[in-house]
């Protein structure tokens, strides 16, 4: 037990960064108003973490730690897409 602690802390450890860019991102988007903009990025990936978890762990044999990198994976995916949509900047004409 004490040995998949440490995995899912190490594996998740990756993802740490980007769970911090998400989190500023989406609070730059929703303070600005462009709620779209988060549901847009965060619906979908969220959505595809149960298939995607699935596929690593059960159909590629990962085990727990493919439901850990499916999360990793999406959260990168997330941050990488609102931070995108903040540095385009189209969260400045947002009318509220």
């Amino acid at each position: 037990m004490l040995e998949q602690a440490v995995l899912y802390a190490r594996i998740l450890a990756w993802s740490q960064p980007f769970v911090a860019i998400e989190a500023l991102a989406e609070g730059v988007l929703e303070g600005s108003g462009d709620t779209r903009a988060v549901l847009l990025w965060s619906t979908p990936l969220n959505a595809l973490r149960v298939p995607l978890a699935w596929g690593l762990a059960i159909a590629l044999g990962w085990g727990p730690a493919g439901i850990w990198w499916a999360i990793n994976l999406t959260t990168v995916a997330k941050a990488l897409g609102k931070g995108g949509a903040v540095l385009g900047g189209g969260w400045k004409r947002v009318q509220v």
